[in-house]
């Protein structure tokens, strides 16, 4: 179905809202007339009364009266004319009501626009203000920066104690104007990002390390900017698109990336534990080193990615996807996953238990049924069941019932 056929009944019921006196005032007349049509069918008498059918003539008599030698003495003319019918009351009635009506309806055509006319207003005062705000951010911040000479103190090699001071109070008061300004912008995709690459541009967050912790960044357009180092612990990035950026190094824990885009994205050694990643595209993304641990990756997408030497322990991977990426040297020690999600990753000197690695071996083996049947019950004979837990256990028969 089209989009303009799915929005079709929604038109038209704006249409009778705007519109529901006039079509209500009609759709009483039209009750009536249909009452009385109806009523008059019943009585049998209905083309008569309502002048659709044959109509009584207009006749005219003449009455004489005369003496007894009949001679004429008066003589009177009686003129018998038929009653109205209710198509010539409708016909008298239908002009005034039809001007009643349309009278309404221009009435109301008018109010809308007026209605219109005001929210179009409003919204061009709301726009002016967000940028009004917007512009007094950038003034203050910059008056603050150049006023202070902010960005050139921390790159001394020792700095005194009043500097200290000094970089250390105007960085409160930029992120606490900051976060103001990002929560005022709740809904305002546009003018939170240009607030972000604000502080992009002007190095604040590199060179002053301005943390953006417990910002709210969700729908930010930051493609291809450079983050690296940068403090984005509890942060909402929901729906962000940080696809080509630079997060190397940035501390992204217990952040919200549902929905985010992070495609080709550079997260080298950076450190996303307890994070919430519903939902992710990390597609051909640089995640080597990268700190996942205890992070819930629900239907995550790593496909094709650089996962060396990452910690995914304790990290749920359950629905998350690993075609061609590389896990080599990859912590997976008590981390919860299905062995399926790994068949065609590549999986040299990962950290698993014995019998994790044994079923991740022979799950991507070309053996046929029987063979893995056979392999299964020597590795189970050499491992040793005592020396199985729980989670193993669960682990070999994950393997055996894909067979």
């Amino acid at each position: 179905m089209s989009q303009n056929s799915k929005q079709q009944p929604l038109k038209l019921w704006r249409y009778a809202r705007k519109n529901k006196g006039a079509i209500g005032t009609c759709s009483f007349l039209g009750i009536i007339v249909i009452t009385v049509i109806v009523t008059s069918v019943q009585a049998n008498n209905w083309a008569t009364w309502t002048g659709l059918g044959s109509r009584e003539a207009i006749t005219t008599t003449t009455v004489t009266k005369q003496d007894s030698d009949g001679n004429v003495i008066e003589s009177s003319t009686v003129t018998s004319t038929p009653g109205k019918t209710f198509w010539d009351w409708l016909s008298l009635l239908g002009v005034p009501l039809s001007l009643a009506v349309l009278g309404y309806w221009f009435q109301q055509q008018q109010k809308q626009r007026e209605q219109d006319a005001s929210e179009k207003q409003q919204k061009i005062a709301n726009e002016q203000a967000a940028e009004d705000i917007l512009q007094d951010f950038f003034d203050r911040l910059s008056t603050l920066l150049i006023g202070q000479n902010i960005l050139a103190i921390p790159t001394k090699d020792s700095l005194q104690p009043d500097e200290q001071e000094l970089i250390d109070t105007a960085i409160d008061i930029i992120r606490a104007r900051t976060l103001s300004v990002l929560r005022r912008f709740k809904s305002d995709k546009a003018r939170k990002t240009s607030v972000i690459k604000f502080l992009i541009d002007t190095e604040i967050i590199d060179k002053a390390k301005l943390s953006l912790r417990n910002a709210n960044l969700s729908n930010v357009d930051l493609r291809s900017t450079n983050l690296s180092g940068a403090d984005l612990s509890n942060a909402d990035l929901s729906n962000a698109d940080l696809s080509n950026a630079d997060l190397s190094n940035a501390d992204l824990s217990k952040s919200i990336l549902a929905n985010a885009n992070f495609i080709r994205t550079n997260l080298s050694s950076a450190k996303l534990t307890g994070a919430q990643i519903f939902n992710t595209d990390f597609t051909n993304s640089q995640l080597d080193r990268a700190d996942f641990s205890s992070a819930y990756l629900s239907d995550a997408n790593l496909n094709n990615t650089n996962l060396s030497d990452i910690n995914l322990s304790k990290a749920d991977l359950n629905s998350a996807s690993f075609i061609g990426a590389n896990l080599e040297s990859v912590q997976l020690n008590t981390a919860s996953f299905s062995i399926h999600q790994f068949k065609d990753a590549v999986l040299n000197d990962i950290d698993l238990d014995e019998s994790q690695r044994l079923t991740l071996e022979l799950y991507q083996s070309n053996l046929d049924e029987n063979q893995m049947i056979q392999a299964l019950r020597e590795a189970l004979d050499n491992v040793g069941s005592n020396e199985l837990s729980a989670q193993s256990i669960e682990t070999i028969e994950e393997a055996r019932n894909m067979l």
